[in-house]
């Protein structure tokens, strides 16, 4: 097995215990946060600073630090823009700890929303309850965006001037219909 294979065969299987600990969370807080025609939405879960499953990658955001598919297309193009071994490990490593924590922010949200659903349900919502909801899902989503702008200025610092260029050229091709 080469380098690039243990090296993504590695990273697979830690990107994947970060995705299965995401969709367990989200799994058990909407069973327990579903079924009540009275709730906000109707009964469904309405995730307001992560989605829940990582997948923020599936969209084109022009909000910096909405995902980290910088840092996956800097990983999967990296033998295009002439990453060695070194910077591919720690492009990985930065994605690895990113996608954890994203995971982890995941985790705290369905958690302060399933409370904050315990207390609608059972008719016990205060003005402070609410405000305490929205502070918190505010630092949330702020840890969220500072988690993803950290990662991708520390993968920026991994990168050479010249690399940087080319990854931006990746971008502008695939903006025009190249390839992914």
């Amino acid at each position: 097995m080469t380098k690039e294979n243990q090296f993504m065969n590695s990273t697979c299987k830690a990107l994947l215990f970060v995705f299965l600990t995401a969709a367990f969370t989200l799994g058990a807080t909407i069973a327990q946060a579903t079924g009540d025609e009275h709730s906000p939405g109707g009964g469904k879960v309405c995730v307001v600073a992560y989605s829940g499953g990582g997948d923020h990658e599936s969209h084109e955001s022009t909000t910096p630090g909405e995902s980290a598919r910088h840092i996956k297309k800097v990983l999967k193009h990296a033998v295009d823009i002439g990453l060695d071994d070194s910077q591919q490990k720690a492009v990985g490593d930065i994605y690895i700890k990113a996608k954890a924590e994203e995971a982890s922010i995941g985790a705290e949200t369905e958690v302060t929303i399933s409370d904050y659903m315990t207390l609608y349900k059972q008719r016990k919502v205060t003005e402070t309850a609410i405000e305490d909801y929205a502070r918190k899902m505010g630092d949330l989503r702020g840890r969220f965006l500072l988690n993803n702008l950290k990662a991708m200025n520390d993968v920026k610092g991994v990168l050479t001037k010249e690399q940087r260029s080319k990854i931006h050229e990746i971008y502008k091709t695939h903006g025009k219909g190249g390839k992914k």
